[in-house]
């Protein structure tokens, strides 16, 4: 599964939805991520039951 992104306009106080993990950021370099080049990655937690791999609803 690749990760998303999310771009522009995001805070320091910005939180995903429950069962997300941010992967990486990508920005200019300033503390705020106000740029629309700036980047949050992030995706779903899974785990492994058996063979197959399933999304976390929630952590």
């Amino acid at each position: 599964m690749a990760p998303v992104a999310l771009s522009g306009g995001l805070w320091r106080d910005f939180q995903l939805g429950g069962g997300q993990v941010v992967t990486g950021f990508h920005t200019d370099g300033s503390w705020e991520m106000e740029g629309g080049d700036d980047k949050v990655y992030y995706r779903p937690i899974q785990y492994l039951v058996g063979d197959t791999w399933v999304t976390a609803p929630s952590v």
